[in-house]
């Protein structure tokens, strides 16, 4: 499944490439276990090379957050710790482009405005 972005994602880019920096830098700290060598890490930098060009063209494919996901099953545990965190705040920044997105989709209605907004 393929999420398009529009106007709320310029803010978030820079975060996002952060992010996407942060856990790359964790994969490369990662040393050769018996849980993760070669194949994972190449799989891994590919991810998260899609993520990253996702976001550059407007577009995120939720299953390479997920496969990114399973894949730091694999990871020792400081590793594991930053990619997880990094990938929760990801999804955050997408929940957060999703509840934008559904509120320029809601017809206006003068009782639109006294609605709170999504959490």
């Amino acid at each position: 499944m393929v999420i398009h972005l529009k106007e709320e994602r310029p803010p978030l880019q820079p975060l996002v490439q952060r992010l996407l920096g942060d856990i790359r830098q964790a994969l490369a700290a990662q040393p050769a276990t018996s849980t993760w060598g070669a194949a994972e890490h190449g799989w891994a930098l590919s991810l998260l090379a899609e993520l990253g060009q996702d976001w550059e063209t407007q577009g995120v494919r939720v299953g390479a957050l997920q496969d990114l996901g399973q894949l730091s099953h694999r990871l020792d545990m400081v590793a594991a710790t930053v990619t997880r965190a990094n990938l929760e705040a990801l999804s955050c920044h997408l929940r957060w482009v999703l509840d934008a997105a559904a509120l320029d989709l809601e017809p206006l209605d003068p009782d639109s405005r006294s609605r709170p907004a999504p959490d």
